[in-house]
């Protein structure tokens, strides 16, 4: 098996833990959405959000399954990072909060050892360093900040106009 080929289990991955995450929204929210705008905040807004960076997320992996090019298979890399990162943050949220919080159950058991997976098989593919993990963190970071924040004010967007 190969990275392409895992690669087409991202999504999946993705589509189960946003899932999650939007059955609980409430919970979700009220540990989340302290620091986002008020206007993000409404349960329609995050389920086009989700959809929106679900159908990203499944259009780079499958992208690079169908077509061998550097850029997809560099997204490719980028979205098992997030959502490994994400995995992560969820994990140690609930640590901290000492409960279990939306999102965690899902990057336990399928965020987390799906993306180390990924990675693995990445690394014998290609040998990579520590300097690749740390820079690959580092851009996966950024994107998913900007990725979730864009998607949800295209998704307060789409919110307004469905209600017009």
């Amino acid at each position: 098996m190969d990275t392409k080929i895992l690669g087409l289990l991202l999504p999946v991955v993705f589509i189960l833990h946003n899932i999650e995450e939007y059955r609980s929204f409430e919970d979700f929210k009220a540990f989340y959405f302290k620091t986002i705008h008020v206007k993000l905040r409404h349960r329609k807004v995050f389920g086009f959000a989700l959809l929106i960076l679900t159908l990203l997320v499944s259009l780079i992996c499958i992208a690079n399954y169908l077509a061998t090019n550097s850029f997809l298979g560099f997204a490719t890399t980028i979205v098992a990072m997030s959502l490994l990162i994400n995995g992560i943050q969820h994990s140690v949220c609930s640590c901290l909060a000492r409960k279990l919080l939306p999102g965690t159950i899902s990057a336990i058991f399928l965020l987390i050892p799906c993306s180390i997976v990924y990675l693995a098989f990445l690394e014998k593919e290609t040998q990579f360093g520590i300097s690749s993990i740390i820079s690959w963190s580092l851009v996966s970071v950024v994107s998913m900040f900007v990725s979730i924040h864009i998607s949800l004010w295209i998704g307060y967007f789409f919110f307004k106009r469905s209600f017009k």
